[in-house]
């Protein structure tokens, strides 16, 4: 329990993906700052400034220990601010951890 709460509380760069079409199942990413973490959801500071949302559902992929991006969860965005150049965002997850393979949930 203390190693999973560990693993949490760990600062890791995000990987946000938004869709773009429901029906093309496309995805437009965006690399970020994780700025919180529950079981619940995540606050996520956007490399950069985004207008628009292409949507709010996609999903959230989270750096591991080794650097790589591989297990996503199902997202929706809450909320979308505008901070000094940056997007800020509140997700709430909608489904539990599963593996990806970087395009697509399984």
């Amino acid at each position: 329990m203390a190693d999973t709460l560990q693993r949490l509380l760990t600062p890791r760069h995000a990987c946000l993906c938004l869709e773009i079409g429901a029906q093309a199942r496309s995805w437009d990413c965006i690399q970020g700052e994780l700025s919180a973490l529950s079981e619940d959801g995540a606050c996520v500071i956007l490399d950069g400034e985004i207008g628009t949302l292409p949507s709010q559902q996609g999903h959230l992929s989270l750096e591991d220990a080794q650097g790589h991006f591989g297990e996503s969860r199902a997202v929706q965005v809450l909320w979308h601010r505008h901070e000094l150049g940056h997007s800020c965002l509140g997700l709430r997850f909608k489904t539990p951890s599963t593996r990806c393979n970087g395009n697509e949930e399984t």
